[in-house]
């Protein structure tokens, strides 16, 4: 910084000595009508010396480069040569006399000029050595001003290409996000299973079809009257590539990059999985990814650990960091939630170190039992709860469903139900708690028809628990939030309570919950 600070006081008095021999040779100018060569070249080169410094100076306060040692200590030795040069040009100047009065008295221009400025002895060769000087430290300078200017125009440059990638890549993941959401696979999914084995074997081989495989037409009109099957049709001619195939175009992709972050998550809930395991283990085994970096989770199965163990780190959520990481959840949680707000510091500190403890890792664990206790009306209560927290999800979520009272049964019943029926439709669009409170009630004996009821949206959060999220987004409908389900095991498990005769009695799948 010190540097920095004396090397711009240099360039200002260097500057400032140029504004003397600027306004000295101007005076001299002024005076004659045809002043010596020395004289006016002086006051041309102090003036461009000086937009030269000026340059540098500002250069230096708009310029990381001017900052650096190495750019400094290249034009430090012609700054101070030109400082010398500009304070002995100064003294030869203010050495030199002019008298009016010999204007008049010489036969010819020249030498009336000549007799009225009089030089000091050898001023006048000093002056002109001296400028000799100065125009070979004023290009040093102009040339370290212009490298200074390009390197600034790199870095803009450089910058403006930064940015254009970024603005490539948002672009790029805007059109992602686009094709995603209007993405067809269910359909053509869909299609495929209606197609009749055997059947459409004549697209296969009409003339027009076959002409169209080897070139001769660009497109094909497959038209027909509705229900005659065309989308069907065009589900089974489509072929997609085979996982070879679609392997060698993913190695192709990931050259275009420097290193590829993918994150796989619940490989668990791919079923079957047998085949991405096979996958897997390709993308993470075969040189031709070695850019590709996998982020995999999935829950602890025995095929999937014998599968992936031997070729990724196994990093496990059974940590005591884990642990950590859930009591500063806890304690969040009971600090943010106004239902908390009367309970006892004690009492807090308690429900933090049960919980932390008893979750073994699960966070959903956790939110449910913070959900739980939320209900309760006593410290003695409270207390009594964390003395028989449950061991695991399944049975967090029975209880939770056999908390609720008998009256509310059939509201929850719907509420999980229509949940569980828009999960398993894949559907993209929000349901909002007023649009789900609106379904419920149509499907209660047309209630909200009639308007003979009281419920309001927070009767879903109330009656359901930790077995409704609630989700807020910006993107999210004018209610303002989403809803979801924590598990659709016990989505179902209620939609039976009705025919199983309650949750206890409901067969669960192996492996869920």
């Amino acid at each position: 910084m010190a540097e920095a600070l004396a090397f711009g006081a240099s360039i200002i008095g260097v500057i400032q000595l140029a504004d003397r021999v600027i306004d000295l040779s101007k005076s001299f100018i002024d005076q004659t009508s045809d002043a010596p060569a020395a004289l006016r070249m002086a006051h041309a080169e102090a003036s461009h010396l000086k937009d030269i410094l000026e340059g540098l100076k500002n250069h230096q306060h708009a310029s990381d480069t001017m900052n650096m040692t190495a750019p400094r200590n290249a034009i430090n030795k012609p700054i101070k040569e030109c400082h010398a040069s500009m304070e002995e040009l100064e003294q030869e100047l203010a050495r030199l006399s002019f008298s009016p009065s010999h204007l008049q008295t010489a036969p010819t221009k020249r030498q009336k000029v000549k007799r009225a400025l009089r030089w000091a002895a050898g001023g006048e060769e000093k002056v002109k050595k001296l400028l000799t000087s100065l125009i070979t430290e004023k290009a040093t300078l102009s040339l370290a001003l212009l490298a200074d200017i390009s390197e600034d125009v790199k870095n803009v440059k450089s910058t403006v290409e930064k940015l254009d990638r970024k603005l490539s890549q948002m672009e790029s993941l805007d059109i992602l996000r686009w094709l995603e959401h209007t993405n067809p696979g269910d359909i053509h999914n869909r299609s495929l299973k209606l197609f009749e084995e055997h059947t459409g074997q004549w697209a296969l081989r009409c003339e027009e079809w076959l002409s169209f495989l080897h070139g001769e037409y660009r497109a094909i009109w497959l038209n027909g009257i509705p229900g005659a099957g065309k989308t069907v049709l065009a589900s089974h001619l489509n072929r997609p590539p085979d996982t070879n195939t679609t392997l060698s175009i993913l190695a192709k992709v990931l050259t275009k990059f420097d290193d590829a972050f993918i994150t796989i998550d619940a490989i668990d809930e791919s079923m079957p999985y047998t085949g991405l395991l096979e996958v897997l283990k390709t993308l993470i085994t075969q040189p031709r990814f070695t850019k590709m970096r996998l982020l995999i989770t999935s829950r602890q199965y025995v095929d999937i650990e014998q599968a992936l163990k031997p070729h990724a780190v196994d990093m496990s959520m059974s940590n005591e960091a884990v642990q950590g990481d859930i009591a500063l959840y806890v304690r969040s949680k009971l600090q943010s939630n106004i239902k908390f707000a009367t309970w006892p510091p004690s009492l807090c500190k308690e429900v933090e170190v049960a919980l932390a403890q008893g979750a073994n890792g699960m966070f959903r664990w956790a939110i449910c039992q913070i959900d739980i206790l939320s209900r309760l009306k006593s410290q003695s209560a409270v207390r009594k709860a964390l003395t028989e927290l449950p061991e695991t999800l399944d049975e967090t979520y029975e209880r939770t469903l056999q908390a609720i009272p008998a009256e509310h049964r059939e509201f929850a019943q719907k509420t999980l139900a229509i949940l569980a029926a828009q999960s398993e439709l894949g559907s993209n669009a929000n349901m909002t708690p007023s649009v789900l409170l609106g379904l419920i009630l149509r499907d209660m004996d047309r209630l909200e028809l009639s308007g003979d009821h009281f419920h309001v949206l927070s009767d879903i959060r109330e009656t359901c628990g930790c077995l409704v999220t609630f989700t807020i987004s910006e993107k999210a409908l004018p209610a303002g939030a989403t809803c979801s389900s924590a598990n659709l095991i016990w989505m179902w498990c209620l939609s039976a309570i009705g025919s199983c005769g309650g949750p206890t009695s409901c067969p669960m799948p192996d492996g869920q919950g």
